[in-house]
């Protein structure tokens, strides 16, 4: 949560504005669910191309006597 928005709950709550704590609350932690899915989209990703080149290289070895597994 940004410094600005901290400031504001201190303050709302010190006012015992509970809505409003609550909705920028809410607020915040809805912003992370979405940066949260971003990052497991991403992390999806990356995960997926490791897991080709882990193919790539098993097919690479020409004796095939050492796998890699990640």
């Amino acid at each position: 949560m940004p410094l600005k928005e901290i400031k504001q709950y201190l303050v709302l709550t010190a006012a015992n504005q509970y809505e409003a704590c609550y909705k920028l609350l809410h607020e915040h932690k809805c912003k992370i669910e979405s940066e949260m899915a971003e990052m497991q989209a991403t992390l999806d990703i990356v995960e997926y191309k490791l897991g080709n080149f882990i193919e790539l290289m098993n097919r690479s070895q020409l004796q095939g006597d050492e796998e890699y597994d990640g």
